[in-house]
């Protein structure tokens, strides 16, 4: 989803927490005839949209389990998957690497063109 979520844990989550948070929920009107829904977890608690007790649930360690992982930054031609250290980053092809500095190759600095 565009969100993060994860597409199998939806139903599941939905459904768990319209079940445990159905008495919470009401829709509120306003003059104009327009209509939101709201959550309130008691009657002395403030009333919060929707959207923002989602979003406070999915920041929740339980939350997190429907989030999908982030996936980790493409190293792509570094070695050892070490991001370049103490310096730009050199290209160089193939057959220049064959006689160049060992302490460069090794240093997680070297971009291979080819």
């Amino acid at each position: 989803m565009d969100n993060g979520a994860n597409p199998s844990a939806i139903k599941l989550a939905t459904d768990s927490l319209m079940m445990r948070n159905a008495d919470k929920l009401n829709i509120q009107s306003n003059d104009l005839g327009e209509s939101k829904i709201i959550f309130q977890d008691s009657e002395f608690a403030e009333p919060v949209p929707i959207g923002d007790f989602v979003k406070s649930f999915l920041q929740s360690q339980e939350g997190a389990s429907v989030l999908q992982a982030k996936k980790s930054p493409s190293l792509h031609n570094v070695p050892n998957g070490k991001g370049p250290v103490n310096g730009e980053v050199v290209k160089m092809t193939r057959a220049q690497a064959a006689t160049a500095d060992p302490k460069l190759l090794m240093s997680g600095r070297v971009q291979f063109t080819d």
